[in-house]
């Protein structure tokens, strides 16, 4: 991981050549403003602080995933992938639309959308979240970390 500072000095091959890219969704989110800014050129392999967005990954790892929010500076879907992680540690904030943001982010397509919400006590729902979601606590991952 790195801070905006660190970042800046990264290049395009840099993204190239490494197997792991890690950043939370707030850096992302300032990323794609920064590169939406007034006198931004197109990039080239040497360009330095790179936009993340333009860069086509095999899987996007989304940190405090929690944070994932309808702000119109963020556009989740500009981040190509072919796999998509949503990690957090704190419970969904804001329910059923917290979870709805968290299933677009992974690509969960429901053929209607808003009758999903209605699905929220039902099993066909449950077992969705089941296939999509893991949660860990202390008792079940046992002595495997240590805390």
């Amino acid at each position: 991981a790195h801070t905006i500072v660190q970042h800046r000095k990264l290049t395009y091959q840099s993204f190239i050549d490494a197997d792991v890219v890690i950043y939370s969704h707030k850096f992302l989110a300032s990323n794609v403003s920064y590169a939406n800014s007034p006198n931004r050129t197109n990039p080239k392999l040497s360009t330095k602080c790179p936009w993340v967005h333009k860069v086509g990954w095999h899987r996007v790892i989304v940190d405090e995933g929690h944070e994932v929010l309808p702000t119109p500076n963020i556009e989740i879907e500009l981040y190509k992938s072919n796999y998509r992680w949503y990690v957090t540690g704190t419970p969904i904030p804001n329910g059923s639309s917290s979870l709805d943001l968290a299933l677009e982010f992974l690509n969960c397509e429901f053929e209607h959308r808003k009758e999903a919400a209605l699905l929220a006590d039902c099993v066909a729902y449950q077992a969705v979240k089941r296939s999509v979601f893991w949660r860990n606590t202390k008792q079940s991952v046992g002595d495997q970390v240590e805390i």
